[in-house]
């Protein structure tokens, strides 16, 4: 696993595809996009492992419905208005 430390307005690639825009936050909360094709579900860890507890057929949490991939015009957009 990889451990970092990220500014505010910087963001993760991971393949080229996919980009994990840190919008900021406080001591115990952070804001983060996620910009990635629709084709991949970017669901919350413990949304995962509330439904997991219910069943284990993953085919069943296929219930969520990805958003509207971002532009790079709107991230940047994003991050300036969470940085002023």
């Amino acid at each position: 696993m990889l451990n970092l430390t990220i500014r505010p307005g910087d963001y993760l690639a991971i393949g080229d595809e996919i980009r994990v825009v840190i919008l900021g936050g406080s001591k115990n909360n952070v804001k983060v996009m996620v910009d990635a094709p629709k084709c991949l579900e970017v669901v919350r860890g413990s949304v995962l492992e509330r439904e997991a507890g219910v069943s284990e057929d993953r085919e069943g949490l296929r219930t969520f419905y990805p958003e509207k991939p971002l532009s790079p015009k709107e991230i940047r957009r994003l991050i300036a208005s969470q940085t002023k």
